[in-house]
């Protein structure tokens, strides 16, 4: 028994368990799997996979026949799937699912808690978006008087970069947000981080920039900061939008 990845906890989409018996004088002739003791399953071939566990704590192992009626146990693996991020929702961001280059420090900021610092690193965190849209992502970081750039990725691909930077020195600690569109569903959030950034939280809330009515729908506005273009969004068609700066 040997996990497809190695990761810190898994979701409910990506346990994934390799199962591969072997008998060097015979066929594997059944496998019983069980978790917590319990059967939950047997197969005819001596190769196979489990995925997509359901949370809470397991521990699989496997009682193996060969066609002789010989019998031996395999070793046991024990792991927990958690419950996805809700999003609307916040991401703690030192509770990452994978992470690299990343190392947890004790917050500062009013709220406490944690902070992570990642060199050139990256992270990710399965959510569980309640309906798909555009969200409004805060990133709580400290202040940087230069550019700090995190790449936002989902299954792998990317769909937003944001700049931490540039905030300023007047506070200790900022909000920046952007608008980023997401898709109904469990899927794997990722975060790049492009240089040594120090990141507190992120909270993500249903987008409601812009007008919210009838006739003009609501206006999104991504990626939110901007260094150069942008894009405005509408729900429903509108006859012109007046950009002002």
């Amino acid at each position: 028994l040997t996990f497809k990845d190695v990761q810190n906890y898994f979701s409910e989409i990506d346990s994934v368990i390799n199962v591969n018996g072997t008998d060097p004088d015979g066929r594997i002739a059944t496998i019983k799997l069980y978790d917590n003791e319990v059967l939950i399953g047997e197969e005819t071939t001596s190769e196979f996979t489990i995925v997509n566990m359901p949370v809470g704590m397991h521990s699989i192992s496997a009682l193996i026949t060969d066609n002789d009626g010989a019998e031996a146990v395999s070793s046991i693996l024990d792991f927990e799937v958690k419950p996805a991020f809700t999003v609307p929702g916040s991401i703690k961001v030192e509770e990452f699912r994978t992470g690299n280059s990343v190392v947890i420090n004790e917050s500062d900021d009013v709220d406490g808690g944690f902070n992570i610092v990642a060199t050139y690193g990256s992270t990710d965190y399965p959510i569980d978006v309640s309906e798909a849209g555009f969200y409004q992502f805060t990133f709580r970081v400290p202040d940087a008087s230069a550019s700090k750039i995190i790449k936002v990725l989902i299954n792998g691909g990317e769909v937003a970069t944001v700049d931490v930077g540039n905030t300023g020195s007047d506070e200790d600690w900022y909000d920046v947000v952007a608008d980023i569109s997401l898709s109904e569903g469990i899927q794997i959030l990722g975060f790049d981080f492009d240089g040594r950034i120090t990141l507190h939280k992120v909270d993500i809330i249903k987008s409601t920039t812009g007008i919210d009515s009838d006739l003009y729908g609501k206006i999104s506005v991504y990626p939110n900061p901007s260094s150069n273009e942008f894009y405005i969004h509408t729900q429903k068609p509108v006859s012109n939008i007046v950009v002002c700066d």
